[in-house]
């Protein structure tokens, strides 16, 4: 009996060394699969800094492109309506001196029929007409053929 129990205790302790073996060996494993998931996550976290850094950097470029790009064409804008408006003022001065033009040639024409009916029928010949005609100044404007018309 006393063997029987010596035997048993030695297979208990040859049992509890196998069992201790084994669980220092799956301990070991455990170990190293939390510190390579332990890497990972600082390596993960270290990626993720590092991408985001290099996002948030590239949002801010690509804000002032988009501000640089909206200053440029807002510029751009303005000049093209200053030029328009120059174009509109120089168009309406033009106009305002084409008019005044015009209306001085009226005058003017006027001015020559009322002189050349005067002195036409009232005893004045054709030919003191045509020189009175002849003796005033012609504005023309646009050439002889705008005048003849």
């Amino acid at each position: 009996m006393r063997l029987l129990k010596e035997e048993l205790e030695q297979a208990i302790k040859d049992e509890n060394e196998e069992t201790k073996r084994e669980l220092e060996t799956e301990t070991k494993r455990v170990q190293r699969e939390i510190e390579r998931f332990q890497n990972d996550a600082r390596r993960l976290e270290s990626d993720y800094k590092s991408e985001k850094g290099k996002l948030e950097s590239r949002l801010v470029q690509m804000e002032l492109e988009a501000r640089e790009e909206a200053d440029r064409i807002a510029a751009e804008c303005q000049r093209q309506v200053d030029e328009l408006r120059s174009a509109l003022q120089s168009s309406a001065e033009a106009s305002e001196r084409e008019k005044a033009e015009m209306l001085e040639q009226i005058d003017q024409l006027s001015r020559r029929g009322a002189r050349a009916q005067a002195f036409g029928p009232a005893g004045h010949g054709v030919f003191s007409m045509i020189g009175a005609i002849l003796d005033q100044p012609i504005p023309l404007r646009n050439g002889l053929a705008s005048f003849l018309r």
